[in-house]
């Protein structure tokens, strides 16, 4: 365990690494082709159907501009394209994608840069979350500080540990948050208190220490003067749904509620969920920070259940009790079992013993209850709660360098086994964008929902702007 010095990860509950080992330093995303990610995707595309499955491949690209400029290249509605999550835009990222009632011709005619659509075949449904089982990340770090021997002793070190606790811990990363301008969860604590015009003013104003200069001036001065009018003349156009917000409320002043109305439904979703996750990521911290175990259980904590693909499926929960720990270790020690932490809704059944401590603990301090999250002033940002698991079980996860001169194979078979981690060899080489310096590849699948900067933080215990 180990306290991160960085306020930026402190603000949005990251509190902790859970390695003690020197981190890598280094930077991600020099090049986009330097973070690579392809879904497991559990669709079986059929000869015939009314949506077409296709593979969609993007450079650079934000996923939602990605999806709404296919749709206007084929002319129809972005809701007749489904999507089984959304991916990084500096990256380049493949994904399954149906498409309702379109052809293999139509997909042909399209001609986008940086982006490419193969046809798969068809099927009877469109594609949804529940269809992605994981992603596959290909990823590079780059400019390494250190000589190639250390690098390679100080990762092979961290991932010793990380084998050790059987995993990494599956905090929700700045992808969740945003990193220059880490606001969403600060506007969903404001929606929860029932401050809706507080929430507004916010996420169209509230600057961020990391922002560009003329970005941040315009956020200061319209949140001093509260000007509508003023407000559209100060703020850059790439900045379109802050303005759409105060077009809005400059045609119907001071209807703060219906100003959120304005935005992608996903976006207006994501303020509350961004708050369930800044909790989450305290409570794990909290855990961590405690030395309670990620990858054992105590009396009162809440596991989960394997799908059949072994995956963890949190709509299987059970709470450990004495006369259940034996049993249920066993299977948490064999992988079919996983420790879960609350993402509080109003359905929220917190923790039992240790963990509940830590759970109210923190919900005291944030001054907020489950019952809070039914927000009854504005119900459609209301959330019943939910789950997430702990720890991530990293799959085939591997470190090498183009023309790696360092490489190592480690670990009995018995801890590969019971952590799922398994193929685990890794390298340093000589980094050609930065002379003198070193780089790093790694490969590791993830569940759902797992981010794989959570996994690099603890190899690199770097400045999480050097992540971005």
């Amino acid at each position: 365990m180990q306290r991160t010095g960085y306020e930026l990860e402190k603000a949005i509950g990251l509190e902790y690494y859970l390695t003690d080992s020197e981190g890598v330093g280094g930077v991600l995303r020099q090049r986009v082709e330097d973070f690579q990610v392809r879904e497991i995707s559990s669709i079986t595309p059929a000869e015939k159907g009314e949506y077409l499955i296709a593979e969609l491949t993007k450079r650079d690209w934000d996923s939602h501009k990605a999806l709404r400029e296919i749709a206007r290249r084929l002319h129809i509605a972005q809701n007749r394209i489904g999507v089984a999550g959304t991916k990084d835009k500096r990256a380049q990222t493949t994904q399954i994608i149906s498409i309702w009632n379109a052809s293999e011709e139509d997909i042909g005619k399209i001609s986008i840069s940086d982006i490419t659509i193969k046809p798969l075949g068809y099927a009877n449904r469109r594609v949804v979350l529940g269809d992605l089982h994981g992603n596959e990340f290909s990823i590079i770090i780059r400019n390494i500080p250190y000589e190639k021997e250390q690098t390679s002793e100080f990762v092979g070190r961290t991932i010793d540990q990380m084998t050790q606790f059987g995993g990494a811990p599956n905090y929700f990363s700045f992808q969740r948050f945003g990193i220059t301008r880490p606001i969403t969860h600060i506007v969903g604590e404001k929606i929860l208190r029932g401050d809706i015009e507080g929430a507004a003013w916010a996420y169209i104003a509230q600057p961020g220490q990391h922002e560009r200069d003329d970005t941040r001036r315009a956020r200061e001065q319209v949140q001093d003067s509260r000007d509508y009018a003023h407000g559209l003349e100060l703020m850059t156009k790439y900045l379109r749904y802050e303005r759409a917000m105060l077009d809005y409320l400059n045609k119907n002043p001071g209807d703060y509620r219906g100003s959120f109305g304005v935005l992608p439904a996903n976006l207006r979703a994501m303020f509350v969920h961004a708050y369930q996750s800044y909790l989450f990521n305290k409570m794990l911290s909290r855990r961590i920070e405690r030395g309670l175990p990620l990858n054992s259980i105590l009396v009162g904590d809440i596991v989960c259940f394997n799908t059949p693909g072994g995956w963890p499926d949190i709509s299987r929960a059970q709470q450990v009790t004495e006369k259940t720990i034996d049993g249920i270790k066993r299977h948490v020690v064999n992988g079919r079992a996983h420790l879960i932490l609350p993402l509080v809704g109003h359905q929220t059944a917190l923790s039992e013993g240790a963990q509940g401590e830590i759970e109210q603990k923190i919900l005291e301090e944030e001054q907020i209850s489950p019952e809070d999250f039914e927000v009854k002033e504005a119900p459609e940002f209301g959330s019943k709660g939910s789950r997430r698991v702990t720890i991530m079980k990293i799959r085939d996860i591997s470190l090498n360098a183009k023309h790696s001169d360092v490489s190592r194979s480690f670990a009995p078979q018995d801890i590969l086994r019971k952590s799922s981690f398994c193929k685990m060899s890794y390298g340093a080489g000589d980094d050609e964008l930065n002379p003198g310096k070193v780089k790093g590849m790694l490969s590791f699948t993830l569940q759902s929902g797992a981010y794989a900067t959570s996994v690099l933080r603890e190899i690199m215990k770097t400045d999480p702007l050097d992540m971005k």
